[in-house]
């Protein structure tokens, strides 16, 4: 559970770099909400499973789907050059359906909309278990961060030709010089 607390700040500082600024302590109050709510019922490890989803997984995956495409948008003009529109984009809404998937289809409970919207009910519609799902969107999300990560590989050989240039000019006036 702590990893999807670690999702939901990534997507929280992500967000803020779109100037949608959302305060530091906003994990609090979902977090009160779900240990509040979880610690009453008898079955309370699927309370507190059911209610993560809902609201850690879902508003992480979210708003850090989110923050991708609207990272990419923000910096469009110094992103573009890298050819990484397709991959923010993919990632992003990978991450958003993965939030759904993850965050809204848990495991039965008690309570709406985990009584309607659940694993089983999920299969039952569709004869696919709702993993199959979630790891499409996992692959999506690995796909599409390997190629934004490109980014820094392009921009390491950027600045090490950029190096090399100022290098060979230096050497060239040097050279100038002890000619003179």
């Amino acid at each position: 559970y702590i990893s999807y607390l670690f999702l939901f700040e990534f997507g929280r500082r992500l967000l803020n770099l779109t100037h949608v600024n959302l305060p530091w302590w906003s994990i609090a109050i979902p977090l009160f909400i779900v240990l509040a709510i979880s610690w009453f019922p008898t079955d309370s490890w699927t309370v507190l499973d059911i209610l993560i989803g809902y609201f850690i997984r879902f508003p992480a995956g979210l708003m850090a789907g989110i923050g991708f495409v609207l990272y990419y948008r923000y910096n469009y003009d110094a992103l573009k050059e890298y050819h990484v529109k397709s991959y923010f984009n993919i990632t992003g809404y990978a991450l958003i359906l993965w939030a759904v998937f993850c965050g809204l289809v848990r495991s039965k409970g008690e309570f709406f909309p985990a009584n309607i919207l659940n694993i089983e009910s999920f299969f039952m519609s569709l004869s696919v278990p709702v993993y199959v799902f979630r790891s499409i969107c996992a692959i999506l999300v690995a796909i599409g961060v390997t190629g934004i990560l490109t980014i820094f590989s392009s921009e390491g050989r950027r600045q090490i030709a950029e190096s090399l240039r100022r290098e060979r000019e230096a050497i060239t006036r040097h050279e100038k010089d002890i000619a003179r």
